[in-house]
């Protein structure tokens, strides 16, 4: 495998830490998306989806060659799992799965020819681009649009509103409540699992063959509205968004959009390489 070209980007400017990352071994190259913290709780001053991210991309180097999807991702939650009895958290993430860190991951397997999903990365081959919207976030998007929609009636212009973000205000404690259903025990509608270092839904894993002749891949984040084949591309489109949309709620409609002062509505991570 070679790499032709990858980026991370911060959706902040200056010295904020991305919480997305690209994750490279001799068997497995990923991207991981972790989770933006639903609390304030910080481990060793780092938020919980960069913890993830540097705790996966680790676990990452350690996979099987031969491993499959189900084992890999089980791996890579082993060492999550691992280190909250490292540092003695474990009873606390249990019953507060918010302080968990989490990130969603798209793996490519060199043995296996195939690219593994879980949660809302991304990927990209012979021309065609595979998404993976959760549910939950499809309700989110559902309700910020009627919000927006509403404040923009009584007069709310878009400058005002990447000021103040009041549909994100509204919409806060849903999103706080959200880790209540991240790999839960009892499953519903809006149920979805996810790298936290507990037991996921092995349906949940989405499962993707390359075919043969195909010799190049990009996998990347949800920070990007749109994956393409190659950087250029996808950063042209994200650049789009931002400046003909930068409340994500019309040509580009997500949960969240880019706040004033911010570079983007998320961090993102791209990657394209070349497979044997």
């Amino acid at each position: 495998m070679k790499i032709i070209e990858s980026y991370v980007k911060g959706k902040m400017p200056g010295g904020h830490v991305c919480e997305d990352m690209i994750a490279v071994s001799d068997d497995f190259i990923a991207v991981f998306d972790g989770v933006s913290s639903k609390s304030d709780i910080r481990y060793e001053g780092k938020t919980t989806g960069y913890v993830a991210v540097q705790l996966m991309s680790d676990a990452l180097k350690h996979v099987p060659p031969r491993a499959t999807a189900e084992e890999c991702f089980r791996a890579i939650n082993n060492a999550v799992y691992m280190w909250y009895e490292k540092e003695g958290l474990l009873s606390d993430v249990e019953i507060n799965p918010r302080n968990r860190p989490a990130a969603s991951a798209a793996v490519y397997s060199r043995v296996h020819n195939q690219i593994w999903v879980i949660g809302d990365c991304q990927a990209f081959f012979g021309g065609e681009s595979h998404t993976f919207p959760l549910r939950v976030d499809e309700f989110y998007i559902e309700l910020r649009m009627k919000v927006i929609g509403y404040l923009k009636a009584i007069g709310k212009t878009t400058e005002e509103l990447l000021q103040k973000d009041i549909s994100a205000a509204m919409l806060r404690p849903l999103f706080e409540l959200q880790p209540l259903l991240q790999n839960a025990k009892n499953r519903g509608e809006y149920s979805y699992s996810i790298l936290d270092g507990f037991e996921l839904c092995a349906s949940d894993i989405k499962t993707l063959h390359v075919p043969s002749g195909i010799n190049e891949i990009c996998l990347a984040t949800d920070g990007y509205p749109a994956i393409f084949g190659s950087l250029k591309e996808s950063e042209e489109y994200l650049q789009h968004v931002l400046t003909s949309d930068p409340l994500c709620c019309d040509i580009f409609k997500h949960t969240k959009g880019a706040r004033a002062g911010h570079e983007s509505f998320d961090d993102r991570a791209y990657v394209r390489f070349l497979v044997d």
